[in-house]
């Protein structure tokens, strides 16, 4: 088992950041933070690591190859929607 963080609890920092704090606070696995680019209408809301609706390949393998140098793995994307709102839309 490895011990990861979420990103999103770093919303000053860009990926590369998190990364670094992470390696270097000893932790193992990363969850990035993917939620679509919007205003922060709750917790966590508009904290986006990587903006997943214009990741391209390329980009996808040198974020990889960064968190590779960082000795960390990716346990997961992390996009929660509130599936309690009330606007299905």
């Amino acid at each position: 088992m490895k011990l990861g963080f979420l990103t999103a609890a770093l919303p000053g920092n860009t990926l590369e950041q998190s990364a670094q704090w992470g390696a270097e606070s000893g932790f193992q696995a990363i969850e990035i933070a993917c939620w679509p680019k919007e205003k922060a209408s709750r917790r966590y809301a508009g904290v986006s690591h990587i903006d997943v609706s214009g990741l391209s390949q390329h980009r996808a393998l040198e974020i990889q190859k960064m968190l590779n140098d960082y000795g960390l793995t990716i346990s997961s994307l992390a996009y929660y929607p509130n599936p309690m709102d009330p606007d299905v839309d």
